[in-house]
């Protein structure tokens, strides 16, 4: 019915007007029409209407539209859904704001990874194990068996564009059968564009003051964690203990 109404009639307003019964239903199986159809903006500000009175089984529904978006590279629509979820207690995480913060969601590690929307993607990467830490934060298993590169955490961002951020993180490396290592870490933080361009990289663990501009323009971008073998060395073997990253604005 939704295809035979667009192909009449292809404007997302009007058809929500005359054609669509206002039954939560209906009208959330319309927001996800509209995003397979490319209409992120007018999704997201149905899925914003019906976030307030939103149960825990319709949750997988909202975020099906918001990773629609975000594969997209539309992040905008993405993240005034994934807000309205926060303000409805759906997601128990506070909502995220590009200009006055957060802008990272689940900073401190506290939870467990949704895997979705804007929450921290873990990837499936052979010799390496990320879980939650007894103690708090989480932890990262690696093996040695890891590949030399490989990504292990990403999370998306919304930033302002043109504006400059300083990232710090708390954590530590225990390698197995030594201390903490120094400058030359085989875990790098990273920021990219939205074109990949390389905005940040760290160098030792932790580390607290590094800075980067967003390009102008265009405020996405990607954190992630990675394991990149240094050197002149073996593939790294131990466990990495993660348990808080900051990201604020520090100026235009």
């Amino acid at each position: 019915l939704f295809e035979l109404c667009w192909s009449l009639r292809p404007e997302p307003e009007f058809l929500l007007k005359h054609a669509i019964p206002s039954r939560r239903d209906v009208l959330a199986d319309y927001a996800g029409f509209l995003a397979s159809r490319r209409q992120f903006r007018a999704a997201a500000a149905l899925c914003e209407r019906l976030a307030p009175e939103a149960t825990a089984p319709e949750l997988d529904r909202f975020l099906d539209a918001v990773d629609r978006m975000l594969a997209s590279g539309e992040l905008e629509p993405a993240q005034s859904v994934w807000n309205a979820l926060c303000r409805s207690r759906l997601i128990a995480y506070p909502p995220l704001n590009r200009h006055s913060g957060p802008v990272v969601t689940n900073a401190d590690f506290s939870r467990w990874t949704l895997r979705r929307g804007f929450d921290w993607r873990v990837a499936e990467t052979p010799g390496v194990v990320v879980a939650p830490n007894p103690q708090g934060g989480w932890r990262i298993l690696l093996s040695g068996d890891q590949p030399e590169r490989c990504e292990i955490l990403s999370q998306r961002l919304l930033l302002e564009p043109g504006r400059s951020y300083r990232m710090g993180f708390r954590g530590r490396i225990s390698p197995a059968g030594s201390g903490s290592p120094h400058p030359g870490s085989p875990l790098v933080w990273q920021v990219l564009a939205r074109d990949g361009r390389l905005l940040l990289q760290s160098a030792a663990w932790p580390e607290q003051n590094l800075r980067f501009r967003v390009p102008a323009g265009d405020g996405a971008a990607l954190l992630r964690l990675i394991h990149e073998r240094v050197p002149g060395s073996v593939r790294a073997q131990g466990v990495a203990e993660l348990a808080s990253i900051t990201l604020e604005a520090g100026g235009k």
